[in-house]
């Protein structure tokens, strides 16, 4: 006598697959909004500038894909991580020291261009330039 064999209701694997969806789907627009409150929490606190860490995360990816790529030794990724925060400093200085030209640079170019549109187009081209600047370089 054999037991037949038992097989689960029917949609059972599709309404799960719909579920894991739905949950997948609600923690990344979690994050995504959790994400851009904090960002919004820090400009209010800290002003519209470049995050003093920014530049950190990104030294960080660098050693990590380096240390991948390479296959570091533990002292050659200490010494590339040493190297890597050193001229991080740097970059920060230099750019903490150009930014503002940048700026008045940007400045002058959407002065040049808000010229040339009529009153209308002006107050559309003011919406838009936002959306153009990265959000470090945005004025406040």
């Amino acid at each position: 006598m054999s037991d037949p064999a038992i097989e689960p209701p029917r949609g059972t694997s599709t309404s799960t697959k719909v579920i894991a969806t739905i949950v997948v789907l609600l923690a990344f627009f979690g994050g995504l909004v959790i994400g851009v409150i904090g960002d919004r929490i820090w400009t209010m606190h800290h002003g519209p500038g470049p995050r003093p860490f920014a530049v950190h995360l990104v030294t960080a990816r660098i050693l990590d894909r380096l240390d991948h790529e390479l296959n570091l030794t533990p002292q050659q990724r200490t010494l590339v991580k040493q190297i890597l925060d050193a001229h991080a400093q740097r970059i920060q200085g230099v750019w903490n020291g150009v930014q503002p030209q940048i700026r008045a640079e940007i400045d002058r170019n959407n002065a040049e261009i808000a010229r040339v549109l009529n009153p209308d187009q002006r107050q559309k081209f003011e919406r838009l330039k936002m959306q153009f600047l990265p959000r470090h370089i945005r004025p406040h």
